[in-house]
């Protein structure tokens, strides 16, 4: 009918090519207490500790090992994974950066040369995902699966009153 009276039905818009996007070849996450106390140097709040580095990878052929912990990438520390994705997307494949961190108590830096992420991969491995229109969102890989808005199916939500609750 949208034909009937001039108006052209809409197409869909076509796939936006994926420009090639960086890879460390690195699974990380935020050291705990456990590590840090270990690492007086280390600021409080900053860098990642390798969890498994994939072989023949960007890491894996930088040097870098399960358990180095990283705080540096280039000039930039290392606060969060949101932070590391926008630095990694920032950069191309092959490109040469360098990574600052520890092994084993000492400080450490590798220079490691991008690779692209391999196809069905994702660049940040199980934490962020890309979304159409290059946003990114954050997957938790180790807490309850959720929906669209960060909410776990079955969570029941409570509207309180915008008044102040005393003591008695």
């Amino acid at each position: 009918q949208a034909a009937a009276i001039g108006v052209e039905p809409a197409l869909p818009f076509p796939p936006r090519p994926q420009a090639p996007r960086s890879w460390l070849g690195l699974d990380v996450s935020k050291p705990d207490e456990s590590i840090t106390a270990h690492l007086p140097s280390l600021p409080p709040g900053i860098g990642f500790v390798i969890r498994t580095v994939t072989k023949a990878g960007p890491g894996d052929l930088a040097g870098l090992r399960e358990f180095d912990v990283l705080w540096k990438m280039g000039d930039q520390m290392l606060v969060n994974e949101g932070q590391l994705a926008a630095l990694l997307r920032l950069s191309k494949p092959g490109d040469e950066i360098t990574l600052s961190g520890f092994r084993g108590g000492q400080p450490l830096e590798v220079k490691l040369k991008l690779g692209e992420a391999p196809e069905g991969t994702q660049p940040f491995p199980g934490d962020l995902v890309d979304e159409d229109g290059g946003r990114l969102r954050w997957i938790p890989r180790r807490h309850v699966p959720t929906d669209r808005t960060g909410v776990a199916p079955g969570t029941r939500h409570v509207r309180l009153p915008h008044r102040r609750i005393a003591e008695r």
